[in-house]
């Protein structure tokens, strides 16, 4: 079995034993993991966050 379907299936294993959990605030969440993403970024250098090619 290839590792994506190995990660799909726990994944799915996961689901079906209730370990998932309803986020309250989806924006919130979103937004707060922007910013930490946003953050990151901003402290790497210039030639870090080109596109390779």
């Amino acid at each position: 079995m290839d590792e994506e379907r190995q990660l799909e299936e726990d994944i799915l294993a996961s689901f079906e034993r209730d370990e998932w959990r309803r986020v309250p605030d989806v924006a919130l969440e979103i937004a707060r993991h922007a910013a930490y993403a946003k953050e990151a970024l901003k402290n790497l250098p210039r030639r870090q966050l080109a596109a390779p090619g």
